[in-house]
């Protein structure tokens, strides 16, 4: 268990979505904060090949190397093909934000730097009670990434549905999708609210429970487009 918390609860390169503690992490020029849930690399199934290792970590939500328990697959695996991929920078412009509140008094900022035709730079900032952690980080995706694919261990199991999720003052139509598996005993519960109109990364909120105990969460709370 204890290994499986501390695969999760190491930095987000997102510092955004779900991931495989694997050997496939990015090279650090500078130290890595520690963050919760970040944003994942490109999916296998994607045509091109993967971007670039950018100069450092700390950036992505949902799938970093060190943010997810053992028997989480490794970056890059693609979603079973009855599951209709989620690709949020499809439509992603400069100058759109997002921040998130992670555990620990932890806030995540996100910043869309480059939109090119097939990937997006994302700079990615993590503060603990207002002062920033380490140096801004940079991650590059391709726009047709999936940071929500998952291959389930064995014992594993998907669920998605529709629903509402309410963050920023605004109620979003979001898809909820809910992953169960067990890692060295410990039961998990990932729960994971998305809307394709939410900036950035697509994220509304993340939840991780391990035996019923909060492990990890994301909550957005600002959001926005520069001028």
């Amino acid at each position: 268990m204890a290994r499986a918390i501390k695969c999760f609860c190491l930095a987000m390169t997102a510092g955004l979505w779900a991931c495989g503690c694997d050997d496939s992490s990015e090279h650090e020029a500078t130290p890595s904060p520690r963050v919760e849930h970040v944003a994942p690399p490109p999916a296998a199934a994607d045509s091109e090949p993967p971007p670039e290792n950018p100069a450092s970590t700390g950036a992505g939500i949902m799938n970093s190397p060190e943010t997810m328990p053992a028997t989480m697959p490794a970056a890059g695996t693609t979603q079973p093909a009855s599951i209709q991929p989620f690709q949020p920078l499809t439509d992603a412009r400069v100058g759109e934000w997002a921040v998130y509140q992670a555990l620990d008094s932890q806030t995540l900022h996100y910043r869309v730097k480059e939109a090119g035709m097939t990937r997006v730079k994302t700079e990615v900032r993590v503060t603990l009670d207002g002062r920033l952690l380490g140096m801004p980080a940079e991650r590059e995706d391709l726009r047709t990434s999936d940071p929500l694919a998952w291959k389930p261990p064995a014992d594993g199991r998907r669920q998605i549905s529709r629903t509402t999720s309410r963050a920023v003052g605004r109620d979003w139509d979001a898809i909820l999708y809910e992953d169960r598996w067990t890692d060295e005993g410990v039961s998990y519960v990932r729960r994971t609210w998305v809307s394709a109109a939410a900036p950035v990364f697509g994220i509304i909120r993340m939840e991780l429970t391990g035996d019923g105990t909060i492990q990890a969460r994301l909550e957005l709370t600002e959001a926005g487009q520069a001028e």
